[in-house]
């Protein structure tokens, strides 16, 4: 029995093992780190984990949704017109969420 244990392909199988358990548990600690500062980014980024005022909490498209759809209705210069045209139509509702 000790010659089967004692020989150098049993140290090299040991050694590999324990090389292969310690890689891949440093792998799995640091993943869950960097998906849940991906996880967080993503939530700030869809408006969620912060404070909700009144305005916002019966909307239904993100925040940073609505930022990107406000900057393009102001840099295609139709935003004004679409404000005047919800206005009249007497929508309660941003051009940036409409």
């Amino acid at each position: 029995m000790s010659d089967l244990f004692g020989n150098d392909a049993w140290l090299t199988l040991v050694l590999g093992a324990a090389f292969v358990a310690t890689f891949l548990l440093a792998v799995l600690l640091l993943s869950t780190r960097t998906k849940g500062q991906q996880r967080r980014s993503l939530a700030g980024l869809m408006g969620r984990g912060k404070k909700k005022d009144a305005a916002s909490e019966t909307s239904w498209i993100p925040a940073g949704m609505a930022q990107a759809g406000e900057r393009l209705a102001t840099a295609g210069g139709f935003g004004g017109r679409l404000e005047a045209m919800l206005e009249q139509a007497e929508l309660p509702m941003k051009p940036s969420r409409a």
